[in-house]
């Protein structure tokens, strides 16, 4: 009874909070509850813990090819690598945790194995935030299931066939099975080493390609095939995965949706015929880890058929709930798009889901983040690395790519300007919008020869759409009707029809930025006339470089660490030392900032207490942050052309709450390598032989590299204020790292 009541009790907090969810004003999702375990404890606590327990676990399938002592160690070194490669994923930002969505997963999974509770205890569940449609299942138990696939799925058997699928692996242990498989095709001996090494890959792919027709199949006959879920949604599922790399849904895309009454697009820039989608069933899959998509679904099609019942329910949870996440994780896609610089796929999506809700504002901030940035780099000369070329595109996407890379910088721009400003018309506190429209005016004066003047009062008041007129219309003109159509038509031709683009959004306020925008642009074009302004390029990536700005508090996230070996056999990252070296310095900081009287909050997730999921959240925010800014890497050149990072609208409550908008973040990385000898020198040494002897045992002993960097962001101004960076041939200490740190901490208020 009592389990019942909690049950029905959590029922009803979930339904709460799902009708809370206000799809308007949508922000993206996050962590919530408690931090699970996974998350704080230590790599190395989890691997001596799962080393250990796989030892007395049941063991994978031998391989015949190598000894069972060979064989441990390399179950061993795959828990190493992947419990450390693991924790890195799950404190990345990119998971979702005790999150609504990740409840009614876990209820879809206590369904699915209500009958080996045991085997269900082992597993636990998050939301992965990537566009990709995919799940994946590792050796600890941990099963991601990606938004991206939760929005393409058309129902929970579907879903439910799918987390099946991943327990399966786990049950076989797939996922270590697999790397054995692969080290001993690479490394064997005998007839295979004596293959080619496309042979040996070829070999590695059928490996892969049977565990996964295994869980396939052991997916639905031990496990799916025990609920009462409509079995012949397996077969749909194959759909979903044939389908996955096109958008969720397929409608024609128009550009009315950016344009006025006055002002229209030339027929040129859209395609008469789009490519049709080819989504190809049974591609060759000998280079790959899958069977195609065909032979998957031949092999599920008999197994469903051989059911003597195959109808059942669709849903069985809830399907009010499995609909209300589905619409969750499409609201989530254009977020993460344009985290990925993906703007033209996250502008359709936007665009596809604004169609059922048209005045939502989170959608229109998304279509104007999206416009910002492909205008940023059209601007720039860099619009491939924003949006895919038209002609890898199938369906109705392809329109969308189509269009935008016709369209003019200066049609780019007044697109972006316009929209931003009727967002900020809509909704005045919205300072973000606000910010990135003023940076696209500045663009449109830059990258193009219009005046403030030619979107002038006069200018936009104009309401006549610009028609061209039949030859009997045009004769009956009287002779100054026809002088003032002639110049109407010519401004068109030259551009200058565009000066009424603006009409619904012009009033002085717009004036006066307008204003504002031409003279910044006139100002930049004179510093670089004048080679005023530096290269960005060669400042922030330049040793001892910082702003003339005194920082005496700041956020310090988690230190990255990591010690690598390119040395005879010892190939790969050493995980102990990398952490070893990054608990220390995390020890070390708060005790050197309090010497140096800086006020720093440092956010590192291993110390974090479970309740702490606020802070968790801080976390992602602010990784987010710093990948997006790496990420647009091209407007790190020049000082007169920043790029406003997107997750900079979800700075301010951090501001706030920090007191503060700089940010730092270290980084260390130890290389320990074979030493490079000049030719010359051998030579040399040959030739006085009694330098030779030194020369070798010089040779003999390893190289080693530390590259150490301290930077300080202003998230505020999406640039670098303070950057530190040393390399030095030398291994990485304890006492090394500690110097850099202090010193780099030292030089932040001066």
């Amino acid at each position: 009874m009592r389990v019942m009541v909690r049950y029905f009790i959590l029922a009803l907090l979930l339904v709460f909070k799902l009708q809370a969810q206000d799809f308007n004003n949508y922000t993206p999702i996050v962590c919530e509850g408690k931090i699970p375990e996974d998350v704080l404890k230590l790599s190395s606590e989890k691997y001596f813990s799962q080393s250990a327990s796989w030892k007395t676990d049941e063991k994978v399938q031998v391989n015949a090819d190598i000894s069972e002592k060979k064989q441990s160690k390399l179950e061993d070194d795959f828990i190493l690598k992947s419990t450390f490669n693991i924790d890195r994923l799950l404190k990345s930002g990119k998971i979702v945790f005790e999150h609504p969505m990740c409840t009614y997963i876990n209820k879809i999974a206590d369904y699915l194995l209500e009958n080996e509770p045991e085997l269900r205890k082992k597993l636990s569940f998050y939301v992965l935030k990537s566009s990709f449609v995919n799940a994946f299942s590792t050796h600890q138990g941990i099963i991601f299931i990606s938004l991206g696939l939760i929005a393409q799925v058309e129902n929970e058997a579907q879903l439910a066939f799918v987390i099946a699928h991943e327990i399966a692996h786990y049950k076989k242990k797939h996922v270590i099975s697999s790397y054995v498989d692969k080290q001993v095709i690479v490394h064997s001996s005998n007839d295979i080493r004596n293959s080619s090494f496309l042979d040996k890959l070829h070999l590695y792919f059928n490996y892969s390609k049977e565990n996964e027709s295994e869980a396939d199949s052991i997916g639905f006959n031990e496990i799916f095939i025990k609920s009462a879920y409509d079995f012949s949604q397996v077969n749909k599922v194959f759909d979903v995965l044939l389908y996955s790399y096109l958008p969720f849904d397929e409608i024609k895309f128009n550009t009315d949706l950016f344009e006025t009454k006055q002002i229209s697009f030339p027929e040129e820039y859209l395609l008469k015929e789009l490519s049709e989608i080819a989504a190809v069933e049974d591609y060759d899959d000998s280079e790959s880890t899958h069977p195609n998509i065909k032979k998957r679904r031949a092999s599920m099609y008999n197994q469903v058929n051989s059911m003597k019942e195959t109808r059942g329910e669709k849903f069985i949870v809830s399907e009010d709930d499995f609909n209300k996440f589905r619409k969750i994780a499409r609201f989530e896609l254009p977020h993460i798009y344009i985290n990925e610089r993906k703007f033209s796929r996250a502008l359709y999506t936007s665009y596809l889901l604004l169609r059922n809700d048209p005045q939502n504002a989170y959608l229109k901030n998304c279509i104007g983040t999206s416009l910002y940035g492909l205008s940023k780099y059209k601007n720039i000369g860099e619009f491939a690395n924003a949006c895919r070329v038209f002609s890898e595109v199938e369906g109705e996407e392809q329109q969308v790519n189509y269009f935008f890379d016709k369209v003019t910088k200066m049609e780019l721009n007044i697109m972006s300007v316009r929209w931003l400003k009727k967002i900020t018309m809509d909704n005045p506190s919205d300072e973000f919008s606000k910010k990135m429209m003023k940076n696209s005016m500045v663009d449109l004066f830059l990258y193009s020869e219009y005046l403030p003047s030619d979107f002038d009062r006069a200018s936009a008041d104009t309401s006549e759409s610009m028609v061209l007129l039949a030859d009997s219309v045009y004769e009956k003109l009287s002779k100054y009707e026809k002088i003032e159509y002639k110049k109407k038509i010519n401004a068109k031709a030259s551009g200058k029809s565009y000066s009424n683009y603006f009409a619904d959004v012009y009033d002085d306020t717009f004036k006066a930025e307008m204003d504002e925008a031409f003279k910044d642009a006139e100002k930049i074009k004179e510093e670089e006339k004048n080679n005023k302004s530096y290269s960005k390029r060669n400042s922030w990536r330049q040793f001892n470089f910082k702003r003339k700005v005194k920082i005496d508090k700041l956020v310090i996230i988690e230190p990255t660490v990591i010690q690598y070996r390119t040395y005879k056999d010892e190939v790969g990252e050493r995980y102990f030392a990398s952490e070893e070296r990054q608990r220390d310095l995390i020890a070390q900081i708060p005790t050197y900032c309090s010497k140096l009287n800086i006020q720093a909050n440092l956010l590192d997730i291993k110390s974090f207490k479970e309740s702490d999921v606020k802070s968790f959240n801080d976390y992602v925010i602010l990784s987010s942050w710093f990948s997006e800014f790496f990420l647009h890497d091209e407007f790190n050149e020049k000082e007169n052309n920043n790029y406003i990072c997107y997750n900079t609208k979800f700075m301010s409550e951090l501001q706030k709450k920090y007191d503060t908008k700089y940010v730092a973040w270290v980084g260390a990385f130890s290389e320990r390598r074979k030493r490079e000898v000049d030719q010359s020198v051998v030579s040399c040494s040959i030739l006085l032989f009694p330098t030779l002897p030194i020369l070798m045992t010089y040779m003999m002993i390893p190289a080693n590299f530390t590259y150490y960097v301290f930077m300080v962001f202003d998230v505020e101004k999406s640039e670098i204020c303070m950057i530190d960076a040393r390399v030095v041939k030398a291994d990485l200490k304890t006492d090394v790292l500690r110097s850099f740190i202090y010193d780099s901490l030292n030089k932040l208020n001066k």
